[in-house]
C-alpha cells in the first residue's frame, strides 16, 4: 500500500504552464462577461429613470395647463416663445384670479396671483428645453398649442398639447 501512495505522490508535481494560462482565460472571458453584464444593467437603469423624470415633466405642465385653461376667461401670450403665458379669470364675487407660466432657465414655472396678491409658484418642469424651437406656446381661435421638451442627460420627451377655452361656461 505504501509503494502505490509513493508512486502516487511521485506522479503530481502541480500545474504545468499552458493548464494555468488556459484556466486563466476561461476566468477573465467569465469576468468579462459579469462585467459587462452589470455594466449594461446599470446603464439601462439609469437611461430608462433619465426618460422617465422627462416624461413625468412633460405630463405634469400638460396636467397644469390644461386644468388652468377649463377656468380661463383670458389668454395673453408673450413675445418670447410665447412665454410668459398669462390665463385669467373673474370670480363670480369680481375677484381677479390670474396663473402665469414662465421660463427660469431650465424650469417651467406657474405663479398664482388671487386679487393682487401672490399665493403660491410652483415648478411644473423642472428640466424644459427653452429653445424656441423645442418648446413654445400659441394661442389662436380659442386653442392654446404648448409645445413642450424635456431632457435629461440623453433622454429627450417632447409632447404637444392643444387645449380649447370653455367658452360656453360664462
Amino acid at each position: 500500500m505504501r509503494n502505490i501512495l509513493e508512486h502516487f505522490h511521485q506522479k503530481q508535481h502541480g500545474f504545468t504552464l499552458i493548464e494555468i494560462i488556459i484556466a486563466v482565460a476561461i476566468s477573465g472571458i467569465i469576468i468579462s462577461g459579469i462585467t459587462a453584464s452589470v455594466i449594461q444593467v446599470f446603464d439601462g437603469n439609469t437611461r430608462s429613470s433619465s426618460h422617465m423624470e422627462t416624461i413625468q415633466d412633460t405630463e405634469n405642465a400638460g396636467f397644469w395647463l390644461n386644468q388652468d385653461i377649463l377656468t380661463t376667461q383670458s389668454v395673453s401670450i408673450g413675445e418670447t416663445n410665447g412665454f410668459p403665458l398669462k390665463l385669467s379669470r373673474i370670480d363670480w364675487n369680481g375677484v381677479i384670479h390670474q396663473v402665469t407660466y414662465s421660463l427660469s432657465g431650465t424650469k417651467l414655472l406657474r405663479t398664482v396671483i388671487s386679487d393682487g396678491v401672490n399665493i403660491s409658484q410652483t415648478v411644473v418642469a423642472d428640466n424644459v428645453n427653452t429653445s424656441a424651437a423645442a418648446t413654445n406656446c400659441t394661442f389662436a381661435d380659442d386653442v392654446l398649442t404648448l409645445k413642450i421638451t424635456s431632457e435629461v442627460s440623453s433622454a429627450s420627451e417632447t409632447r404637444i398639447y392643444e387645449i380649447s377655452l370653455r367658452v360656453d361656461q360664462f
